[in-house]
């Protein structure tokens, strides 16, 4: 499915070593917010149906005070946008090595 990955950086969580991207369809205002944590090599969705805006808006603010906060407390201010959904939070997918 054609689309737009836009990464947040791979500094998110504990480690540092946490990513967090949004995905979008192509020319969508809104889309897929995921974390991805290379310890465990597996995914987690933050926001199924998160607007663009929102998750900018929250980047700025995150990067204003903590910008090693953990994906969780992201999605908190992400939350706090207005007209937002509460955070999914559940991991929906491992990667296997084939």
């Amino acid at each position: 499915m054609p689309g737009i990955e836009l990464d947040y950086g791979m500094r998110w969580g504990s480690n540092g070593d946490q990513r967090v991207s949004l995905r979008l369809l192509v020319a969508a205002d809104r889309g897929l917010l995921y974390v991805y944590d290379p310890t465990w090599d597996e995914y987690a969705v933050l926001f199924r149906d998160i607007p663009a805006a929102a998750v900018e808006a929250a980047f700025t603010r995150a990067g204003q005070s903590d910008i090693h906060m953990s994906p969780q407390s992201f999605a908190a201010i992400v939350a706090q946008q207005p007209s937002i959904p509460a955070p999914v939070g559940h991991v929906v997918g491992r990667v296997m090595e084939p």
